[in-house]
């Protein structure tokens, strides 16, 4: 079929899908189109931005990712999606209570802040500028959050998509403009510029929360909503700082220059996530379903088989590692080159693990993903701490693969705890098959990474990979679309 037939039929059965169908694909095609933007874009900022300026950018991301969580109290998150449903009749009030909630934590914060602005600016190493930004863009992502799960429970994806796409367009291009505007504060105008479009975008979203629900204030909704997220704080913190800890802890020990290489690392290895949310996106219901039916025997295969597609497309990307960095970055990015196949099996063994804890999820285990979250994060500041100031920077991709390979230990054992005690002597996900698919995937990696001085070897070997997953096509792909049809 030539192209205009295959994109003809693919708009036909867009046009014949259900809201539902329609929304998903939507929201799907939305975030390809937001990675692809900012892949696009970060070789021209790592060319713009020094090392230093670029990784105090990443410094703002990630404290902003921690300070969030305290002004904002993850309000937005899955408790909201829960409360639109619960609450439909009173959504509106509802939503304009949550806003006000959030922005009453918000403004607590900042008057935290000013009071003590010397002294916090002092222990988290920043300056009272990036303090200001973070705190804005953090009430701006919450008004975004409560508006955007609104439209997604109505399956209302046309104004999502159509703001998101203007947002990640607009973001990069006023940045470029930014930072060519200035010659000295090129990092703080990429940020001033961010948070600049958020401010514009975003700040509606309060007036219309506000006239629809006709209050700020509702002791119910405050007190329901409270209950929930306070207790989580935790386990939101041990998930930022699994994310994030590293890039903070290699600015304080190695510098600012050293957070813009592994910045560039992680960004440039977290595009297998594109992979790996795909494919849970599709295989986490399917598993639910196959948990409540009890018809555990099925499992096992759909897990090794995706496993073994996100280590092969994790291999894929160790194999241009050192390609990818040149491309992306001038020649003083390229250590980010040795931190990349540690970084790619971290996301590979975070698609392990969101396998094993949807037993926990099932079965309402929640103490052990908390406890699991708790630890990991712990383990990873003590091993950031010891291995980054004797070895330097790239320590930090290993000790992040360590941590998860933990996260993953943890739940698989929790998940076999759980099957024994609930459901008796039942094997959902058998030990063996994982740890062949994992050995493997680690073999080769280590094999690739001996190869970076020799491209033609290491192409050689790639293309031969491609050779034979292009012969045995249907024999893969066969078993993937029936899963998705189920």
């Amino acid at each position: 079929m030539a192209l205009p037939g295959v994109i003809r039929a693919a708009m036909h059965k867009f046009r014949d899908a259900s809201p539902a169908v329609k929304a998903s694909m939507a929201y799907m095609v939305c975030t390809f189109l937001q990675k692809g933007v900012s892949l696009l874009t970060t070789p021209i900022f790592t060319r713009l931005l020094t090392t230093e300026q670029y990784g105090y950018y990443s410094v703002y991301n990630s404290w902003l990712a921690v300070i969030k969580i305290f002004s904002t109290l993850m309000l937005a998150g899955t408790v909201y999606m829960q409360a639109v449903v619960k609450f439909q009749e009173d959504r509106d009030r509802m939503t304009g209570a949550v806003a006000g909630l959030g922005t009453m934590t918000t403004l607590t914060v900042t008057l935290i802040y000013l009071l003590f602005r010397e002294q916090i600016n002092a222990l988290l190493d920043v300056d009272t500028l990036i303090m200001t930004c973070i705190l804005i863009t953090a009430w701006e992502e919450l008004l975004l959050d409560l508006w955007a799960v609104q439209q997604r429970v109505d399956y209302a994806w046309k104004r999502l998509v159509a703001l998101t796409l203007a947002v990640t367009v607009l973001k990069p291009a006023l940045g470029i403009l930014s930072v060519l505007a200035t010659e000295v504060f090129k990092a703080e105008a990429r940020i001033v510029s961010a948070v600049a479009v958020d401010v514009v975008a975003y700040s509606g979203f309060f007036v219309l929360f506000i006239r629809r629900g006709k209050t700020l204030f509702d002791r119910r909704y405050w007190k329901y909503f409270l209950a929930f997220s306070i207790p989580l704080l935790p386990h939101f913190l041990t998930r930022i700082v699994l994310n994030h800890s590293d890039t903070l802890m290699i600015k304080a020990l190695c510098g600012e220059s050293a957070a813009g290489i592994y910045n560039l690392a992680h960004s440039l290895a977290w595009m297998l996530t594109l992979v790996t949310n795909a494919l849970l996106n599709t295989i986490n219901p399917w598993i639910f379903q196959r948990i409540r039916e009890r018809t555990f025997d099925k499992i096992g295969g759909a897990v090794y088989l995706t496993s073994a597609l996100v280590a092969g497309a994790g291999l894929c990307l160790t194999c241009v590692a050192p390609e990818a960095v040149r491309i992306f970055a001038p020649a003083e990015y390229h250590g980010a080159v040795w931190l990349i196949p540690p970084l790619v099996a971290s996301v590979f063994f975070t698609y392990l693990y969101s396998l094993f804890s949807d037993f926990e999820y099932y079965y309402e285990a929640k103490a052990n993903i908390l406890l699991a979250s708790v630890i990991g994060g712990v383990l990873n500041i003590a091993l950031n701490y010891v291995f980054i100031g004797r070895y330097g920077y790239v320590a930090a991709g290993w000790t992040t693969m360590a941590c998860f390979v933990f996260l993953a230990c943890a739940h698989f054992a929790a998940m076999r705890r759980i099957l024994r005690k609930r459901e008796g002597a039942v094997t959902a996900i058998a030990l063996r098959p994982v740890l062949l698919i994992t050995a493997a995937f680690l073999l080769l990696s280590a094999l690739c990474m001996l190869t970076y001085d020799l491209p033609v070897l290491r192409y050689a070997v790639l293309l031969a990979a491609a050779a034979v997953l292009l012969w045995q096509r249907k024999r893969i792909l066969q078993p993937l679309l029936a899963l998705r049809r189920k």
